[in-house]
C-alpha cells in the first residue's frame, strides 16, 4: 500500500528535497522553512457549493427533506424502530430512519446539549490559490 501511495503523491520538505523522483512544477514555488507541500497528478477543483448543491438535490430527489439555515435544538431516538426525531427551534420537526445534521461550527455546542460531550472540534482553515498562466503553453499540469 505504501509504494502505491508514494505512485500517486509527492511532497517536498522546506528545503527543496523531493520526495520522489519527478515532481511537477518544480523550481516554480518556494516554500518558507518548516513548510510543506503535497502534489497529486490527479488534482483538480471541486467547486464546493455547487457540489453541496448537487448532493443535495439527488437527496431531495431520493426523499430526504433539506432544510438549510434551520437551527436544531435536539435529535433524538424513539422505540425499537429506532425512528429518529429531529427538532427545529422554528417549531418544526421531522421524522425518519436516517438523520443527517451538518451544522459546520456549530457541532461542538449541538453534540454537547444533545450527549453532554465536549467534543474538540477544531475549524481548519484552507487556502485556495488560482494563478492565471501568462502565456498559453506556461501551464503547470501537476
Amino acid at each position: 500500500m505504501r509504494r502505491r501511495a508514494s505512485r500517486w503523491c509527492a511532497w517536498r520538505d522546506s528545503c527543496g528535497r523531493t520526495r520522489r523522483p519527478r515532481t511537477p512544477g518544480k523550481g516554480v514555488f518556494r516554500m518558507p522553512e518548516g513548510w510543506m507541500a503535497a502534489v497529486s497528478e490527479l488534482g483538480g477543483v471541486i467547486n464546493a457549493i455547487k457540489a453541496v448543491e448537487m448532493f443535495q438535490r439527488l437527496a431531495v430527489k431520493k426523499g430526504a427533506v433539506v432544510r438549510d439555515k434551520t437551527e436544531v435544538v435536539d435529535v433524538t431516538k424513539q422505540g425499537d424502530d429506532g425512528l429518529i426525531i429531529v427538532k427545529a427551534s422554528n417549531g418544526e420537526e421531522f421524522h425518519g430512519a436516517k438523520c443527517v445534521v451538518t451544522v459546520g461550527a456549530w457541532t461542538s455546542k449541538l453534540v454537547k446539549s444533545l450527549t453532554g460531550t465536549d467534543l474538540p472540534v477544531q475549524p481548519l482553515h484552507t487556502l485556495l490559490c488560482y494563478w492565471k498562466a501568462k502565456k498559453p503553453g506556461d501551464e503547470l499540469t501537476a
